[in-house]
């Protein structure tokens, strides 16, 4: 993902003054439908939060660019029942918990302490077996992405066929349907009057932080992998990843709603969302595996130093085939 093209949450948010513009010139009375301004009123237009094209004849720039990940909890899906027990009913133990202390504190820390990277693991197995790298993706992936679609779009009152809609040939799972879904989750929630709605809002916010939790980086030392991801690994990680930044993407939508108010110790901000989603791009487990794979094929492709290192970190990632001789 290119960083010219990424909308990640940070990205969204320095566009603050722009979204807000457009919001103002959709309320307007010239015709056409408001987002929305009270709950008794259904938007039928929305604000996009992504960059508005040079030239009106191109169509809009995706949030996230897309990309195809294979299927790998494909013979344990995700059995559409509770969210926070479904580790239970696969066997698996979690070991670290959101305490949500401050508003503004990051899933899983506080920042008024002094954290370091290197924590107990976060998973383990009811039958005290090892935790290998594929079964916690694998696990991972059905929890964390088709789980975590449900249960958002179950809020929002979206009727989302996920296997019509993210699962491609050969049995794939496309990112691409992932864009333009804060938007769809937005206009369900207003259908019925709850765009702004706190408690919604506090009930997604709740699924994506738990989840921004799981994917937290582990380390056995302060620069030892607790596990060693392959190329596919680490990309189906970053796909879990973009869900999370799409939901934080939908909150936005809700802050940004014209009249939407929040009092200080509610904290209903763009830097709530931020704190709490935000930093999944920096802090989320392979993405930093998934550089240094980029990195070492570049230089294989003949790539100097100097060169790669003015690739960003995203430019980097895109670049590593996926029929990497690593994977």
């Amino acid at each position: 993902m290119l960083k010219a093209e990424e909308s990640i949450i940070s990205q969204a948010v320095g566009t603050n003054e722009v979204v807000k513009n457009i919001s103002r010139r959709n309320s307007e009375p010239d015709g056409s439908s408001s987002i929305v301004s009270s709950s008794s009123q259904i938007p039928t237009k929305l604000v996009t939060l992504t960059m508005p094209q040079s030239s009106p004849n191109m169509p809009p720039r995706p949030e996230f660019t897309p990309f195809q990940v294979p299927n790998l909890c494909e013979t344990s899906p995700y059995d559409d029942k509770d969210f926070w027990t479904y580790p239970e009913r696969c066997g698996w133990v979690i070991h670290t918990k959101d305490t949500q202390c401050h508003v503004l504190c990051l899933p899983g820390s506080c920042r008024h302490q002094n954290e370091t990277r290197v924590r107990p693991p976060i998973f383990s197995r009811v039958d005290h077996e090892p935790v290998t790298a594929s079964d916690k993706v694998a696990f991972l992936q059905g929890w964390l992405f088709f789980g975590l679609l449900t249960e958002v779009s179950n809020l929002c009152g979206l009727d989302l066929d996920i296997v019509a809609e993210f699962i491609v040939e050969d049995g794939l799972v496309s990112t691409a349907r992932l864009n333009g879904l804060p938007g769809r989750w937005y206009e369900a929630v207003a259908r019925t009057g709850r765009a702004g709605n706190k408690t919604l809002m506090q009930s997604i916010l709740t699924f994506a932080r738990h989840s921004r939790l799981m994917l937290l980086e582990e380390f056995i030392s302060e620069h030892t992998f607790r596990f060693e991801y392959t190329y596919t690994e680490c990309r189906v990680l970053q796909s879990l990843q973009v869900l999370i930044r799409i939901i934080g993407l939908h909150l936005l939508l809700h802050v940004y709603t014209p009249g939407f108010t929040a009092t200080e110790e509610e904290g209903w901000g763009h830097q709530r969302i931020v704190n709490s989603l935000g930093y999944a791009v920096d802090l989320g487990e392979g993405t930093h595996q998934l550089s240094m794979l980029a990195y070492d094929d570049l230089e294989e492709q003949g790539w100097c130093q100097s060169e790669i290192s003015l690739l960003g970190a995203e430019e980097r990632r895109i670049r590593l085939s996926p029929s990497s001789s690593k994977d």
